[in-house]
């Protein structure tokens, strides 16, 4: 059975060979196939094509158009006061997970709805904080914490609310 089995992909292959072959040959040009096949019949010139060449192409001026580069403005960066061991339980604005802390940082500064970030200890995950101005004397504490609030935020809210 395995014999018969291998038989007769020999024989498809061989055939697929065949076919494969009959093609090619079939694709050369007469005159180019008796020259090939009958070697005492010589070619007339005429009968020979000549070889194709490529009309040379002349290269296409461009013109470069100059661009400025504008610095992009710099973000305001926020101060940040560092507040250790307390925590803020009110709504989070977002949460990163691992907590890059400038990533973390920037997010916040950038938001002005930002008022603090929260770390845990091993500044892994952070979380950013909205509060309304009164809330931010009202922290809660909570060891292995570490939070950033916005500077000038928490020292106007400590004067207002004390």
């Amino acid at each position: 059975m395995i014999a018969f089995l291998v038989l007769s992909i020999c024989l498809y292959v061989s055939i697929l060979c065949s076919s494969i072959a009959s093609v090619m040959v079939s694709d050369v040009e007469p005159a180019a196939a008796q020259a090939v096949v009958d070697d005492a019949v010589e070619p007339s010139v005429a009968s020979v094509p000549a070889p194709s060449v490529a009309p040379e192409l002349e290269p296409v001026a461009f013109e470069v158009v100059p661009f400025e580069v504008e610095e992009e403005p710099a973000l305001k960066k926020e101060t940040f006061k560092l507040i250790r061991d307390v925590d803020y339980f009110t709504a989070d604005l977002y949460h990163h997970n691992p907590g890059e802390k400038e990533k973390c940082l920037a997010d916040c500064s950038s938001n002005p709805s930002c008022k603090a970030v929260v770390f845990d200890g091993s500044m892994s995950m952070c979380w950013g904080k909205s509060m309304a101005e009164f809330e931010m004397p009202l922290h809660q504490p909570n060891a292995d914490r570490l939070t950033y609030v916005k500077k000038d935020s928490y020292e106007e809210a400590i004067k207002k609310y004390g």
